[in-house]
């Protein structure tokens, strides 16, 4: 049977006590230590019906001629970030769509996985987000909320042993993929529900920090765009000294700006600046891959590793933050391939 056709699914099970997701007759005590903490594999919990696992419609289901200016988000392998869904450029569907595709449609709490490309990155569907479908190259995977927190599964999932962890597991003669099987061999050691729901609820606060400073950083962005835009692509301080007018800048900053334009090879320009071929201000040199087969080189992630991918879904000229990371011996391997 196809993947694809198979789901998963929870099994119906009666109100278990909170602690018997290991040995009912175990009882897990302040005293227990995480080593003494039940592990499962996610097929164990899928066996068990804790857990349920589903991969995106084919593709004959979904074309891209079904894309919709408005209407419901269809989650695509760029929309997963780090543990959060990323709304921008998001394709949608009409309502018709959505009703066909109800089968793949995400509920608050769902973790969602790329099938291909950036296999460590998951995303936690948030209330808001309830209704959205997962696309063509998601896997989806719901926990039973009775016995499992799935906040506390999703920052399990983004430590650095389980990305580790994926990207060794994935396989891919040109890019790294994942699939049900191998989601089903994914390790975990899973505390008390108790246990859980505290844990995540610290780690989500940190979280809910994160992510307010994640958006405040956008809105400084905007503000450094708009200024760059100002001062090196329209030159409004330099048309505003040239027609007598104020620029609106401290006088240490407003001096730093010619009082008029000159033509150039592009078009008008300050006077007194050059054009310049960026080839001569800068040295280009290409890049190299720590090998995927050694979870040493990206365990623990360390150092910002840039990826084409990276640079392809930038909102913004600036590189702030690289999907994946490598570790210091990743660093080292990387400096011997270049003999720096």
């Amino acid at each position: 049977m196809s993947e694809r056709k198979q789901t998963m699914r929870l099994r119906q099970t009666e109100s278990q006590p909170e602690n018997c997701l290991g040995n009912a007759n175990r009882t897990i005590t302040p005293d227990d230590s995480e080593l003494q903490w039940p592990s499962f594999t996610l097929g164990d919990l899928i066996d068990r019906g804790d857990a349920e696992l589903q991969t995106g419609p084919f593709g004959t289901m979904l074309h891209a001629k079904a894309y919709t200016k408005d209407g419901t988000p269809v989650v695509a392998v760029k929309n997963i970030g780090d543990n959060r869904l990323v709304e921008d450029d998001i394709p949608r569907v009409d309502q018709e769509t959505a009703l066909r595709l109800e089968r793949y449609r995400l509920l608050p709490g769902d973790i969602v996985f790329g099938r291909k490309g950036a296999v460590d990155r998951r995303a936690l569907v948030k209330p808001e987000e309830e209704g959205w479908l997962q696309g063509s190259d998601c896997i989806r995977l719901r926990l039973n909320r009775n016995r499992i927190q799935p906040r506390f599964i999703s920052f399990v999932l983004g430590s650095a042993t389980h990305r580790a962890w994926f990207i060794q597991q994935a396989h891919g003669a040109t890019m790294p993929s994942l699939n049900q099987e191998i989601l089903s061999r994914l390790p975990l050691t899973i505390p008390s529900l108790s246990e859980q729901r505290a844990i995540a609820r610290i780690l989500g606060t940190l979280d809910d920090k994160i992510e307010l400073n994640r958006k405040r950083n956008e809105t400084l962005e905007a503000m450094a765009r708009a200024l760059f835009q100002s001062w090196f692509v329209d030159f409004d301080p330099v048309r505003a000294k040239a027609e007598g007018r104020d620029p609106g800048l401290p006088a240490d900053i407003a001096a730093l700006f010619p009082d008029s334009l000159e033509e150039s090879t592009i078009g008008e320009i300050p006077t007194g600046w050059t054009v310049e071929q960026i080839g001569t201000l800068t040295e280009v040199i290409g890049g190299t891959t720590p090998s995927t087969k050694e979870p040493e080189y990206w365990a623990p992630d360390i150092h910002a590793w840039t990826t084409p991918k990276d640079l392809s879904s930038l909102q913004t000229p600036v590189l702030l933050k690289t999907e994946r990371r490598i570790s210091d011996s990743g660093l080292s391997q990387m400096a011997q391939d270049y003999c720096l």
